[in-house]
């Protein structure tokens, strides 16, 4: 999801979070003009109701310059599956570490809902059993 510039086009992303696992957040935290902007936006994603169980990699880029700030993220939602991993992206430093983390968070949750699924597979085989069954039976009327 890139909020990047697309005014308009942002109003239907809400159509697509349902579709989504994990949610990657980039910050540059270099920038003094926009990292508030960015923590509230942060936040706000965090306590939308469609993200409140998906999974949030929030990299601080740019943390080799010397301006680096921190995204102080003590006002987020306690509930919120989130990781806040520092990043330089030229550098390819913090990036393996924060998709490590990402999948890993994504396939532990994938294990907790598989019964979940095996159970209503389960349920949808029986019930076509039954159907199939009781179009094969010739019943009369009184």
């Amino acid at each position: 999801m890139d909020e990047g510039g697309r005014t308009r086009a942002r109003a239907y992303q809400r159509i697509y979070y349902r579709r989504f696992s994990g949610i990657i957040f980039v910050v540059d935290s270099n920038d003094r003009e926009c990292i508030d902007k960015a923590r509230d936006k942060l936040i706000q994603m965090l306590n939308e109701e469609e993200l409140r169980n998906k999974h949030f990699l929030i990299f601080a880029n740019k943390q080799d310059l010397s301006n680096a700030m921190t995204l102080n993220l003590n006002k987020l939602n306690d509930n919120s599956k989130w990781h806040l991993q520092s990043s330089c992206a030229i550098r390819n430093e913090g990036i393996h570490e924060g998709f490590k983390w990402l999948v890993n968070s994504i396939v532990e949750h994938i294990d907790l809902i598989k019964p979940i699924n095996e159970t209503v597979d389960d349920l949808t085989t029986m019930k076509h059993s039954l159907m199939s069954i009781w179009n094969m039976v010739n019943f009369k009327t009184l």
